[in-house]
């Protein structure tokens, strides 16, 4: 045995995975300092980047009983990274805003005294939130494992999709879809029971676009 105390001491290095939290934080940190402008000079909201035009644009808003454990949750399950948070002095989530993908959403806690209700606390949830992933098989098994009460697995669906629908452990349902194929209208038509399908003025009459289950 070695007489130096500090051999002694010395341990050996053991890998630790990294934290999901802390790597997500890490990349966006990573994408401002390589982005031109950087976010941080850009304006507040991560939908509207320039407060001199006027654009239209349509982003999910959240209301959830528990915003921080959320937070956590979209990013370990979703991949979804936080941009933004404001932290009352009473401890609750005011506004946060997260990304996943190209898309982004925003988020809070519950403000019964501003008549902001989360799922829960209304009895359910009228609303889909549809999320494409590159593969849904594995954010299925993510979210069952962390809490989410699917309808059922992942199957392929008709009109070109594997496709699984779930409620998150704070009430909101999500439809995850993975792109199969590009599968003409007349194509899911055929194989589609119950339904006519119609396309407005603009549509394209060639490949369908990922549509949701009716239920």
């Amino acid at each position: 045995m070695t007489s130096d105390p500090f051999d002694q001491l010395r341990l050996s290095d053991q890998p630790v995975p990294p934290d999901r939290r802390f790597a997500a934080r890490l990349r966006v940190r990573v994408a401002n300092a390589l982005s031109d402008p950087p976010r941080e000079r850009r304006t507040f909201m991560t939908t509207d980047t320039d407060p001199t035009t006027t654009t239209t644009s349509l982003v999910p808003y959240l209301c959830v009983s528990a915003a921080t454990d959320a937070l956590a949750w979209y990013t370990d399950v979703f991949g979804a990274v936080e941009t933004v948070r404001f932290t009352g002095d009473d401890g609750r989530i005011g506004h946060a805003e997260m990304t996943v993908g190209t898309s982004s959403f925003m988020l809070s806690d519950e403000y019964p005294e501003l008549d902001v209700h989360s799922p829960q606390s209304l009895g359910g949830t009228p609303v889909t939130l549809h999320l494409a992933v590159p593969d849904v098989d594995a954010v299925y098994e993510r979210a069952v494992a962390a809490g989410a009460v699917a309808a059922g697995e992942p199957k392929d669906e008709s009109y070109g999709a594997r496709s699984v629908s779930m409620h998150d452990p704070f009430g909101h349902r999500w439809m995850v879809q993975t792109p199969t194929g590009s599968p003409t209208w007349e194509d899911v038509q055929a194989q589609t029971d119950g339904f006519t399908i119609t396309q407005g003025a603009t549509g394209d009459a060639g490949t369908s676009d990922l549509p949701s289950d009716p239920a």
